[in-house]
């Protein structure tokens, strides 16, 4: 099999193998006719992540795909026998002032609510 130690000794997120408990859930999608099974799924926490498991993908040889929400009807999040990077566990916002500018991750959950939002009008002006 491939080299998994090399890759979670890359990466702060958590490697998941067919063999783990929570594999089942973790390969799951949306859509209920989905039923692929990747060799493994890396829960990514940031860019430095990302790019440690493009570059595990590229000298494995094996197939790469990226799930954000599962929500692709066709499946195309979950590779067959590939590399699943999820996205869920990159939450980060940052919110720049002096620059009018916010910058989100893929899955930005706020722990309490910004007071540059609003629940139901979205995001407020910066000023």
């Amino acid at each position: 099999m491939i080299a998994v130690g090399q890759l979670r000794g890359q990466i702060k997120g958590h490697v998941i193998e067919a063999r783990d408990p929570e594999y089942d859930d973790a390969r799951k999608v949306f859509v209920g006719g989905v039923d692929r099974r990747p060799a493994l799924i890396v829960r990514v926490v940031d860019s430095s992540d990302v790019a440690a498991v493009i570059a595990f993908a590229r000298e494995t040889g094996l197939d790469l795909a990226v799930r954000s929400g599962g929500h692709s009807w066709s499946g195309d999040c979950v590779a067959d026998g590939g590399i699943v990077i999820d996205l869920r566990d990159m939450r980060a916002v940052t919110i720049d002032d002096a620059g009018r500018m916010a910058e989100c991750s893929s899955s930005p959950r706020p722990s309490r609510p910004s007071p540059r939002s609003s629940p139901r009008r979205g995001p407020r002006p910066m000023s």
